[in-house]
C-alpha cells in the first residue's frame, strides 16, 4: 500500500465533519433524554446504559457495569436491594476496578462522601 499524503486543508475538513457529527449526536441524545426520562422508571444512573443495551451498538458493550454496590442478599444469592455506604467501605470500594457507586445516605454517614471527595 503506497503512502498517502494529506494536506492541512484535507485534515482540517475532516475534523471540522467529525465535530458536526459528534456535535449531531450529542443534539439527539440530549433530545431523546429530554423526551423520555419523564417516563423512564428505572434510576437516572442507568438510563444510557439501558438506551446502548438495547441499540445496535449493544455488540460493542463491555459487559461490565464497574459499580460498586453492597447488597442484601437471600440464603440462594438473590439480591434484594443496596446497603448503604459508609466510611468503613472506602478501602473496598478502592480495591476494584469500579468507577461508580451507590448507594450512599449522607444523614447516616456524610464522612464516607468527603473521604471520596478528598481523593479525587
Amino acid at each position: 500500500m503506497a503512502d498517502r499524503k494529506f494536506d492541512d486543508a484535507s485534515v482540517l475538513d475532516f475534523a471540522d465533519n467529525l465535530q458536526n457529527r459528534i456535535d449531531q449526536l450529542e443534539r439527539k441524545i440530549t433530545q431523546l433524554f429530554a423526551r423520555l426520562l419523564p417516563i423512564y422508571t428505572h434510576p437516572n444512573e442507568g438510563f444510557f446504559q439501558t438506551l446502548i443495551g438495547n441499540s445496535e451498538y449493544a455488540t460493542t458493550l463491555e459487559r461490565d457495569n464497574r459499580r460498586y454496590i453492597k447488597g442484601f442478599y437471600s440464603e440462594d444469592n438473590v439480591f434484594f436491594g443496596a446497603m448503604d455506604l459508609t466510611a468503613a467501605d472506602v478501602q473496598s470500594m478502592m480495591q476494584g476496578n469500579a468507577l461508580f457507586a451507590r448507594k450512599f445516605d449522607s444523614d447516616k454517614d456524610a464522612t464516607v462522601l468527603d473521604i471520596l471527595e478528598r481523593m479525587l
